[in-house]
């Protein structure tokens, strides 16, 4: 039987992808998500984020991915965790390329019917992924940039940045989610040690031309920033207007079991 709900019962979820060439911070974000974290590590690019970790004593376990099969037992782990991390989709999908190619004993490279099937498969798991994110957990998808030129009718050639995923695929993951965003640099001149210097930010851009693929979904779209710079999983939430989640519920108590324990 299906299961009706009220629409004031419905609550925002706060699936977010964010998309981005390498060394521009989108593996940084793990480190300030909330609760117990699982990290799908197709990347081994962890260990940028160790010292964040150990400063903030969460307890992050880390499954190496190295196959499609790999992928799919760790999402049968999810159920167990407060936040989930896939780093980074784009490997995963070639993963699933791999693993379709091997089983196919005529196919030496990805054909029209495989590329079917690999929607399919990856449809099938980001669907999952929106039940995580609607269940209360926190669901972060990291993927590499591509660039995209499309021809149109004046024959020029608008350039599109955006994940590098499988068209039909990528179109599907974007959907789903709450938030898109492009993980980028900013460069700011501040004074250190009495002396102008170039400083780097890592930031998301949420707003820009037609040039990026971005989207906030939220009934507030006036509170939406540009971007975020040094941003935080907290940030994020607070974009989409998430709030209360069991992870953000447990944050909470132990916070004030601290403060409680440090006044007596």
């Amino acid at each position: 039987m299906v299961k009706l709900k009220k629409l004031s019962e419905i609550k925002p979820h706060n699936l977010t992808t964010i998309y981005g060439m390498p060394g521009k911070g989108k593996t940084k974000l793990i480190s300030s998500m909330t609760g117990k974290i699982l990290v799908a590590d197709a990347d081994n690019g962890l260990s940028t984020i160790l010292e964040d970790v150990e400063k903030s004593g969460k307890t992050v376990d880390v499954a190496t991915v190295e196959s499609w099969e790999d992928f799919l037992e760790v999402l049968d782990e999810v159920k167990n965790y407060d936040s989930f991390a896939i780093d980074h989709f784009t490997k995963i999908q070639q993963m699933l390329y791999d693993y379709l190619i091997e089983n196919d004993k005529k196919a030496k490279r990805m054909t029209l019917q495989l590329y079917g099937y690999a929607k399919e498969e990856m449809v099938s798991v980001i669907d999952r992924l929106v039940r995580f994110a609607n269940g209360g957990k926190n669901i972060y998808v990291i993927c590499q940039e591509k660039q995209i030129n499309i021809e149109d009718e004046d024959e020029e050639v608008p350039r599109i940045i955006t994940a590098d995923l499988q068209g039909s695929i990528r179109d599907y993951l974007l959907a789903s989610c709450a938030l898109v965003g492009n993980a980028r640099t900013y460069t700011k001149k501040e004074k250190v040690d009495g002396k102008p210097k170039k400083v780097i930010y890592y930031g998301i851009q949420l707003k820009d031309s037609n040039t990026y693929t971005l989207k906030v979904r939220t009934p507030d779209v006036t509170k939406v920033p540009e971007k975020i710079i040094n941003p935080t999983w907290e940030d994020i939430n607070k974009v989409l207007g998430v709030t209360d989640t069991p992870a953000q519920t447990e944050t909470k108590k132990s916070k004030k079991k601290a403060t409680k324990a440090k006044g007596e």
